[in-house]
């Protein structure tokens, strides 16, 4: 009968006299009653300071992201937008009546804006935050990650994040003067140094048998280091191009035997006063004739540089290989292009920055050549013919750069 019959059974079997029975009862139940409401109220008063806890941390936070923040979006339990100020607007760029009663995520500017949703507003489960919030530039994203901080209290927690976002505009437009800037400078450097070349020339060519060994040895120290400034100017100058979107890529139906013949041939006589041997490997049926989906004079200059790195890498009397195979898995129907050599190879932690620009990786002590953009622009140039570049290295071994390429047209072999 629940715990009153419980009580009251036991005091009938143990007193005797109604009175005293009766007052007995009534003791014992106010006794339970205090003892309950005391254990009611130590419940409540906990409750009450987590409660109190929660909040302070909720309205500490939302006076941290009021204070760091301009503009403020108002959205319902789905994410829908239902307000917003006109400095949300500016930073959105987008007026309240063209985005109300529309999810947020759908007009966040991937290449603009970074935003973050609570836990507690449903999202598609099959939508790739990753891809739907982000930044395309690398450089701008690594600059919003360095400028924010995440809020912890004293038990630990994550409660918000704490943030000076670079105003990405200001941000692209310093990216823009720098690549001008660089672009103008090395521009205005080819006039004198062509003229540097071609002095040297003349007076390789006048003055050739009077000049002594040692005037020779002189001359011809100035001619390689004329080449190796204008290469790095070219280079500069294409990737400037390439970052402004300058750059001509016109993609046709081309043989790709020649193009990898011309980019050997250029190479064969640095590599023979080195002592390394180039070889050129087929491993497509018909290869002779297979047709690749690409610019000529581009694809020339892609293999030109992961040549000439392979060159670098490898000791005298090694192996640079250049090849051809059928792609396969993720590359499956298009060619692939590698160019393997087996020098001093790339280490584990540089093979990740490897294809950023101005970053070079050399072996310790060695000292490094060039102005370290050369592997991000094949990567630049590979990507506009529509392929993909990447790399296999072990130190000591060596290293192989594949890149691929769309197949044009194919005789008994792939495609």
């Amino acid at each position: 009968g629940g715990f009153g019959q419980f009580i009251k059974g036991l005091i009938d079997q143990s007193v005797s006299n109604p009175s005293e029975r009766a007052r007995i009862y009534r003791e014992t139940v106010t006794m339970v009653k205090g003892a309950l409401d005391e254990r009611v109220e130590s419940a409540t008063r906990e409750l009450r300071l987590e409660k109190k806890q929660v909040v302070q941390e909720r309205a500490r936070t939302e006076d941290v992201l009021q204070t760091v923040s301009e503009g403020k979006v108002v959205v319902d339990k789905d994410g829908r937008v239902l307000t917003m100020d006109a400095a949300a607007e500016e930073i959105l760029g987008k007026r309240l009546v063209e985005v109300a009663g529309k999810p947020i995520l759908e007009n966040v500017d991937k290449r603009r804006h970074m935003a973050a949703l609570s836990r507690d507003i449903p999202v598609n489960p099959n939508a790739d935050l990753t891809h739907e919030v982000g930044t395309a530039d690398g450089s701008a994203q690594d600059a919003m990650r360095k400028s924010t901080a995440l809020l912890h209290d004293e038990e630990g927690r994550v409660v918000g994040t704490y943030s000076v976002l670079p105003d990405v505009a200001k941000f692209q437009e310093a990216m823009r003067m720098q690549e001008e800037f660089v672009s103008n400078v090395t521009h205005d450097l080819k006039a004198p140094l062509a003229s540097i070349c071609s002095a040297i020339e003349l007076i390789d060519t006048m003055s050739s048998d009077k000049m002594g060994p040692e005037e020779k040895q002189f001359l011809d120290i100035s001619r390689r280091n004329s080449q190796k400034l204008r290469h790095m100017i070219d280079e500069l100058l294409d990737f400037s191009k390439l970052k402004s979107g300058r750059m001509s890529v016109t993609l046709a139906s081309m043989p790709l035997s020649p193009a990898l013949e011309e980019a050997l041939d250029g190479l064969r006589p640095w590599a023979s006063s080195k002592g390394i041997r180039l070889e050129l490997s087929n491993g497509i049926d018909g290869g002779e004739t297979m047709t690749v989906h690409a610019d000529h004079a581009r694809l020339v200059q892609i293999l030109t540089n992961l040549l000439s790195n392979a060159v670098k890498a490898t000791s005298n009397g090694g192996l640079v290989r250049l090849s051809t195979a059928p792609g396969k898995n993720e590359q499956a129907g298009r060619i692939v292009v590698s160019v393997s050599d087996n020098g001093c190879g790339i280490p584990p932690e540089d093979q990740e920055r490897i294809f950023q620009k101005f970053t070079q990786a050399a072996p310790h002590g060695q000292r490094r050549e060039g102005v370290g953009i050369g592997l991000a622009i094949v990567r630049e140039l590979v990507e506009l013919h529509g392929g993909k570049v990447w790399l296999e290295s072990q130190v000591g071994k060596g290293t192989v750069f594949s890149f691929s390429l769309s197949v044009a047209h194919s005789e008994g072999g792939v495609g």
